[in-house]
């Protein structure tokens, strides 16, 4: 998730919490960026379930030029392995 795009993943995913959890449902909010300190554990308290997606961030996606290079540099890597 892009930083820009992080507010409206927060927002959905409150909305969510809000309409479809109910008292009794366990929910654990995981961050696929491993930062561990930002998950929650299994919890039926909204409160906890709120917080952590509010520490959602999001992550920079890498530039288009940063992109073409690695490109670059592989293929070079490959012809130099081929003639080698």
């Amino acid at each position: 998730i892009t930083p820009l795009r992080a507010n409206q993943v927060k927002v959905a995913v409150k909305q969510f919490i809000d309409k479809h959890v109910a008292v009794n449902d366990q929910v654990a909010i995981i961050h696929a960026s491993g930062r561990s300190n930002a998950s929650q554990e299994f919890t039926t308290n909204k409160d906890l379930m709120m917080a952590a997606v509010d520490r959602l961030i999001g992550m920079k996606l890498r530039s288009a030029t940063l992109e073409k290079l690695d490109d670059y540099r592989m293929r070079v890597q490959q012809l130099q392995g081929q003639a080698s």
